[in-house]
């Protein structure tokens, strides 16, 4: 009830133009304004630094053809930001991670016990070769465009990688600080902070653990060139192969 209203002024700012463009600029200034006849959140007193989440995937990109949803930031109040370009290059992973997803329903980790509790709910899993191949060059050209998108439309970019933050996650943190001008010290150490975000991605999501024809996998991932997301010690030795084609491969 009490968004009712906020519904109605963003319906009637609108002006009758609904399309997902007009739709999608008027939320963004609106979140960039903290306009609260539209948007029911706003930031703590003395906040200096906001941000917007956006996943690559949700971009339309002007050649993709996977019918992604169409939104277009870089004609928002949103434009010439700084940017943070986080993304996950262990593609093998990426896969795997969003297989387990789609078959126990949980998607997102608040502490690494609730990944190891999803794990235990889903076993294994049988993984199919040619729809690997499909989302792994879907990915990889989603991650190329994606890169393309932040150099054109940041002012400032910060690279960043899940791995690396795993590895390091205060280290990864402490350059996001910087990057933004926060000073750390007025930032919140609890443990779940740097220790539950990135954790959750742990090394057996790129190992071939509860993968069924594991095998296949890997034989698949060793012929075109994808060892390096695999564990050395299940690398194995002359693997057969079944041809899965070049991964990369539309690519420029």
């Amino acid at each position: 009830g009490e968004h009712l209203p906020r519904i109605c002024n963003f319906v009637n700012k609108l002006q009758g133009n609904f399309t997902e463009g007009a739709i999608e600029a008027l939320w963004v200034d609106a979140f960039r304004k903290e306009d609260r006849d539209l948007v029911g959140c706003s930031c703590p007193p003395g906040t200096t630094i906001k941000g917007l989440k956006v996943m690559t995937e949700w971009m339309a990109f002007a050649n993709s053809t996977d019918g992604l949803p169409p939104l277009q930031l870089s004609d928002s109040a949103l434009h010439g930001s700084k940017i943070i370009r986080l993304k996950r290059r262990n593609l093998w992973a990426r896969y795997k991670s969003s297989m387990l997803a789609e078959k126990s329903g949980l998607y997102n980790f608040k502490s690494p016990d609730a990944k190891r509790n999803q794990l235990k709910k889903v076993g294994n899993i049988t993984i199919s070769i040619k729809h690997m191949q499909r989302e792994m060059i879907r990915m990889a050209e989603i991650d190329a465009l994606g890169d393309k998108w932040a150099k054109q439309h940041g002012s400032n970019i910060l690279w960043l990688e899940y791995e690396d933050c795993r590895d390091d996650t205060a280290a990864c943190f402490q350059r996001i600080f910087d990057f933004l001008g926060v000073n750390s010290a007025f930032v919140s150490k609890e443990p779940s902070l740097f220790e539950s975000i990135f954790a959750v991605f742990d090394e057996s999501d790129s190992s071939l653990l509860h993968i069924s024809n594991d095998i296949a996998v890997r034989n698949a991932l060793v012929a075109h060139g994808f060892e390096q997301y695999l564990h050395a010690d299940e690398l194995g030795k002359n693997p057969s192969g079944i041809g899965i084609g070049p991964i990369l491969s539309h690519i420029d």
